[in-house]
């Protein structure tokens, strides 16, 4: 990757001033819906999947007519070694293909290299507006077609500049790939430890059709529709099993109040503020202010409440927190179920998380 950023921005654009005026072939606009077609495959379904899209391409009986920026960007999305710099160097007569291979980079580094750096993506883009605003104004009716196949994904670009000024955080209109639900292998190479929150959040892109039941009214009928819809086997059974746990959330909310207390908000219809030290299956009672007791039932309870029980009373204590931490995961509440997965000491607990959080086998 190449790392001197301010030299590199000027150089690009140094190369992008000297570039049209001196182009001794234009690329063909196949040659760069090839290199569309794999950014897409990528996009959809993920590396490997990518990877062989690239190598599809290259085995083209045409391939040999192809620009060397674009071989050398279909190698370096097939897996080969082909440096960024390298291809750089190879576009500085071919502005055409540089604006898709600074996507390739972008979208390579994520899905192969699992860089979750902000920053790289952001000078990716970067560089594909730039170059591309730069075409657009040579006003050239003989590169429409190239600067249509450019144009295309400007939409997409503009999407991930939102993700990347998020902080990578999941977005609308993301990809597959950018939402983490094209494969798990690349979580295989990480732990609960050592993963980072980008990579975490990332990883639950493919949790995004879980039911978010109501805690005090479960549908059965609802979860079971959903397991069936989960395709791999592997995938299924630890969904299955997470379920058989964060069902348990009103039993595990009790036992955190009667074990740890609670001081927040309680109720939906008529909600109170004080201090729960008492939970029963029927109804949880609170303490007020003003010394005096209320009682409000289950079924009054919102969800937001219930994580905020869990959370209350699991933050620091490793040896109930497990099943805490999935419910937290299960609605939403990644991040706090990071933080709390992290406190773990015990071996055990460590392999539970990395089993039940990140799928590893």
């Amino acid at each position: 990757m190449i790392r001197h950023r301010i030299f590199t921005i000027i150089l690009t654009s140094l190369i992008l001033v000297s570039l049209v005026p001196r182009v001794t072939a234009l690329p063909a606009v196949s040659e760069l819906r090839a290199i569309s077609n794999t950014l897409q495959i990528y996009l959809k379904k993920g590396a490997v999947a990518g990877k062989k899209a690239a190598l599809r391409e290259l085995e083209n009986q045409d391939v040999d007519n192809y620009t060397e920026a674009t071989q050398l960007t279909l190698q370096y999305l097939n897996g080969l070694n082909i440096s960024e710099e390298e291809i750089q160097d190879a576009c500085s007569e071919n502005p055409f293909t540089w604006s898709l291979s600074c996507l390739s980079f972008l979208i390579h580094t994520f899905a192969v290299e699992h860089n979750r750096n902000p920053t790289d993506f952001d000078y990716y883009i970067r560089s594909y507006k730039d170059n591309y605003s730069f075409l657009k104004q040579q006003n050239d009716p003989t590169i429409n077609g190239l600067m249509q196949e450019i144009g295309s994904w400007e939409l997409k670009v503009g999407n991930w500049e939102l993700w990347v000024k998020a902080n990578l955080m999941p977005q609308d209109n993301l990809e597959a790939l950018f939402l983490g639900e094209t494969s798990t292998d690349w979580l295989q190479d990480m732990d609960i430890q050592t993963i980072t929150l980008a990579n975490f959040l990332t990883s639950r892109g493919r949790f995004k059709n879980r039911p978010q039941f109501n805690p005090a009214k479960i549908n059965s009928a609802e979860l079971k529709s959903y397991l069936k819809k989960i395709m791999d086997d592997t995938e299924r059974k630890l969904e299955t099993e997470r379920l058989k746990k964060i069902v348990k959330l009103k039993k595990i909310a009790i036992r955190s109040i009667n074990s740890y207390g609670f001081t927040g908000e309680i109720g939906r219809k008529q909600p109170v503020t004080g201090t729960s030290t008492k939970a029963t299956s029927k109804s949880i009672t609170i303490k007020l202010g003003n010394g005096k007791f209320a009682r409000r039932y289950w079924s009054d309870i919102t969800k937001k409440q219930y994580i905020k029980i869990l959370t209350y009373g699991f933050m620091a204590l490793e040896d109930d927190s497990t099943t805490a931490v999935l419910i937290l995961d299960w609605f939403g509440y990644h991040e706090q179920a990071l933080i709390i997965a992290k406190k773990a000491t015990k071996k055990n607990t460590r392999e539970f998380y990395d089993k039940y959080l990140l799928g590893k086998q």
